[in-house]
């Protein structure tokens, strides 16, 4: 049985707490849903948990730890991407997410890798929220999980479940 599935990179504990509190305001402020931080390396996948799952546990430990430094603040009329730190592409992450999808035998696309702070498009009115965020600038992220996760952009972030998750290699 196939499935929506996601392949996302998680903050570590602490940070994960600060992000989904920093998140739930905003939510609360802008009559937005409210959803766990992540950073997804491959979204909206049709494919059966079973094989991502297998393929997962192989490729997990070729991705280490990562440290990725806020770039900005930034707002695209995206829903999913309205307001978002920019985070770069590392080297490990991009050969990760490489081989993720060829071993899902997806072509290789473009990768602008984000985390999500608000979902919904912005009003200019709304600017605050996004200068809200500029202490964020520069802070080093730690991302130290993998998780399979069933999401998709026509389910509710509420219903969004995190089915497996992977300790990435210290």
């Amino acid at each position: 049985m196939s499935a929506q599935l996601s392949v996302w990179l998680v903050p570590s504990a602490d940070q994960e707490t600060l992000l989904r509190q920093r998140i739930a305001d905003i939510a609360t402020r802008t009559a937005r849903p409210a959803f766990a931080p992540h950073l997804t390396v491959l979204g909206d996948l049709d494919i059966d948990p079973g094989p991502l799952s297998a393929l997962l546990h192989r490729l997990h430990s070729t991705l280490p730890v990562l440290h990725l430094a806020v770039a900005g603040i930034r707002a695209d009329p995206q829903f999913f991407k309205s307001l978002y730190l920019d985070l770069p592409v590392s080297p490990p992450l991009g050969r990760f997410r490489d081989a993720l999808s060829r071993g899902l035998k997806r072509p290789s696309t473009a990768f602008a890798p984000h985390l999500s702070m608000a979902y919904g498009k912005l009003d200019p009115a709304e600017r605050p929220e996004i200068d809200a965020l500029s202490d964020l600038t520069g802070t080093i992220l730690t991302f130290d999980r993998l998780q399979m996760v069933h999401s998709n952009q026509t389910l509710a972030p509420s219903a969004w479940r995190v089915l497996e998750e992977f300790s990435l290699s210290r």
